[in-house]
């Protein structure tokens, strides 16, 4: 057993647990969805508290834009002063998104494998119970071998659930069957399936949607907004098309996964708010910026009162001049009146 093998087992656990609970596929997807948003918590809050260091240096490198913008190579250079003054490293950003990849893998390949982690049914049980189903429907495992039947786990999901081969309460609401794809829905009547990948792609767009708006550094940065914007009309429709051509349950699953991100969201806005930093720093700047005009206009007065005291003081300097001179005039022409008397 390999050790990716591994790090799903207690994933697996987790989602048999959800399903004991209620008895329900699609509520132990929900509940699946909220304990691993929940697992993943410390690093959404690392991630939240990064973003919120970004929002500190996001006036001053508004500042250096509007100082060196014509200038790329001295903008940068000081830029990566300021990151290095304040502690700062890009990189530090990537880190818990990097972390979360594999987790967020690990917790995919338990929904994509249902007949493994939530019937429990061994990978030999589950190639004896494919046999039958591949030479019937050939086109839908085409390409299946010893090797790679694991990945067609959905597939027979489907057409054992129909046929009433596993126990497992597939439906949801009552209207939705989890072990069907939606798009499939003409051919098996049930039209209410074509709703899961509409309510996937809307409630991603609304993920990023609500992300973007709760941070002043993605909403005000012109040099990322183009990136957003595209990155929020490329994951939806990603999120549309894997929901539209797997099963329902992988569908209902990003649904439910969106939905409690949405609030995360919220939640950790509320607790870190980036708007209530960045008012902050911009109250420190106002204040800074009074301060230096404060203390230039104390310098002005001093320089002016220094001037002030130098022109008296040259004014009684020159008066003290003109008071010799004077004397030594009058000095001068005293005596040459006495000496033109003798």
């Amino acid at each position: 057993m390999s050790l990716w093998n591994y790090l799903v087992i207690p994933f697996g656990y987790i989602m048999r647990f959800c399903y004991s609970l209620f008895n329900s596929y699609g509520v132990a997807l929900f509940l699946y969805a909220i304990i691993t948003r929940v697992l993943l918590l410390p690093l959404s809050i690392k991630q939240q508290k990064t973003q919120l260091n970004m929002v500190r240096l996001k006036p001053y490198q508004d500042e250096l834009m509007k100082k060196y913008g014509g200038n790329k190579q001295r903008y940068q250079q000081e830029l990566m002063n300021l990151y290095q003054r304040e502690g700062y490293s890009p990189m530090s950003s990537c880190l818990p998104t990097f972390i979360q990849l594999p987790i967020i893998m690990l917790i995919y390949t338990i929904v994509r494998r249902p007949l493994t982690y939530l019937a429990g049914f061994s990978l030999t049980e589950i190639w004896t119970k494919m046999q039958p189903y591949i030479e019937k429907f050939p086109d839908v495992f085409k390409g299946v071998t010893a090797e790679n039947f694991n990945r067609y786990e959905l597939q027979l999901f489907t057409h054992l659930s129909s046929d009433g081969v596993i126990d497992i309460n597939s439906k949801f609401l009552g209207i939705f069957d989890l072990a069907l794809k939606p798009s499939e829905f003409l051919k098996d009547g049930n039209f209410m399936l074509i709703l899961i990948p509409i309510l996937a792609g809307v409630t991603a767009w609304l993920t990023g949607y609500v992300s973007q708006k709760l941070s002043p550094t993605m909403a005000t940065d012109p040099s990322s907004a183009g990136s957003m914007k595209m990155m929020n009309i490329v994951m939806p429709l990603i999120s549309v098309w894997i929901s539209y051509t797997y099963t329902s349950a992988l569908g209902l699953y990003w649904i439910a996964s969106n939905i409690v991100a949405i609030g995360q969201t919220f939640l950790l806005n509320k607790l870190y708010s980036p708007k209530k930093v960045l008012a902050e720093v911009e109250d420190k700047m106002r204040k800074e910026k009074e301060a230096e005009k404060e203390k230039r206009r104390l310098a002005a007065e001093r320089r002016a009162l220094s001037n002030n005291k130098n022109s008296k003081k040259k004014r009684a300097v020159n008066a003290q001049n003109a008071a010799r001179l004077k004397a030594a005039e009058a000095q001068k022409t005293e005596d040459t009146e006495e000496k033109t008397g003798e």
